[in-house]
């Protein structure tokens, strides 16, 4: 029997060296005010990962944005904190991230906020991220308590301004404005001179996206909540990677677990059509994740894009829309 893909998450961890992009202010968040979104700023931790202030039962906390994540997630340690117990308690499944696989509870919850702001939900997914969570923790002295996913970024038009470091949602949301707010979007930042790629959003809820490195072809989930770009290990050989290539090696961590990584050079990293500067990528054990996406989907991954070429290349991802946008850095 095929495991439920629908709760797997997708969340490494960055080294402590952070490059920011240089930016310049597009304009996009006052562009779509005036259409019905609102502007969240977001927190860029050390690590590379971004994070927002959400309240849930009166209660604040810290979450990483992750559209990596399907569902929105509540770290295990974190239940009594915003006041929730067993007797909202609907049902347990396993999850399958980096690191290995773990058990996920999903507690009824009506509502979260954020800076004020309603955002309806379903339920509320609660997982043991002690692993992933004490090591940005420690990395970055702030206390996490969850995972903001999928659910609420496609539910609520989601747009991740990387460069910017701002959320834009849409909480008023009407499903038939879906095309129009499409089209507001690309036209204004294709003026901007950003480069549109499309991405393939699965029926599990992850977007892909075609890269090309060393000049071989392979698909990528990409996932905000990523700290670094990997390769799935058994793919090495495919892209050319060898052991003359080899220029460093490290430990990181998923919300399964911790995981040792290695890194080589790589001649080219291609998105799209678009060569990017990129003189290196990571190499790590992905195979619970690829194993789920091949058994539950028939889809073969090669890896993640993660935020250190989001960054790198002033990206905006268009959760709903299934598009990245990027300008690369000259």
């Amino acid at each position: 029997m095929n495991l439920p893909i629908k709760w797997l998450l997708l969340l490494t961890l960055l080294p402590l060296t952070l490059l920011m992009a240089n930016s310049s202010n597009v304009g996009l968040n006052s562009h779509l005010q005036q259409y019905g979104y609102q502007v969240f700023n977001i927190t860029k931790l050390p690590t590379g990962h971004d994070s927002i202030r959400v309240t849930i039962n009166d209660t604040e906390g810290v979450f990483i944005i992750d559209s990596g994540a399907q569902v929105t997630v509540l770290h295990q340690a974190r239940l009594r904190k915003y006041h929730i117990d067993n007797t909202e308690l609907t049902d347990v499944e396993q999850s399958f991230a980096a690191g290995g696989v773990g058990q996920l509870s999903q507690y009824r919850l009506d509502s979260l906020e954020i800076s004020g702001q309603t955002f309806n939900i379903e339920r509320l997914a609660v997982l043991d991220l002690g692993v992933i969570f004490g090591a940005l923790s420690s990395s970055s002295g702030i206390l996490l308590d969850g995972i903001i996913g999928q659910d609420v970024l496609t539910k609520y038009q989601g747009l991740i301004d990387v460069a910017q470091q701002q959320l834009l949602l849409m909480p008023g949301f009407e499903s038939s404005d879906n095309k129009t707010l499409s089209t507001l979007v690309s036209e204004f930042l294709l003026e901007q001179n950003y480069l549109e790629i499309p991405l393939q959003k699965l029926a599990s809820g992850h977007e892909t996206v075609p890269a090309s490195i060393n000049g071989v072809r392979g698909l990528f989930v990409l996932d905000s909540g990523a700290g670094r770009s990997i390769i799935h290990n058994q793919q090495a050989e495919k892209f050319g990677l060898t052991e003359s290539s080899q220029i460093g090696t490290g430990s990181s961590a998923g919300a399964g677990g911790a995981f040792g990584y290695q890194r080589y050079a790589i001649e080219s990293l291609v998105l799209d059509q678009q060569l990017l500067a990129k003189s290196y990528i990571d190499i790590a054990d992905l195979g619970t994740v690829t194993k789920q996406f091949q058994d539950s989907l028939g889809i073969d991954i090669d890896g993640v894009i993660g935020q250190d070429v989001l960054i790198e290349n002033n990206s905006i991802i268009d959760v709903a829309g299934s598009r990245l946008f990027i300008k690369p850095s000259r």
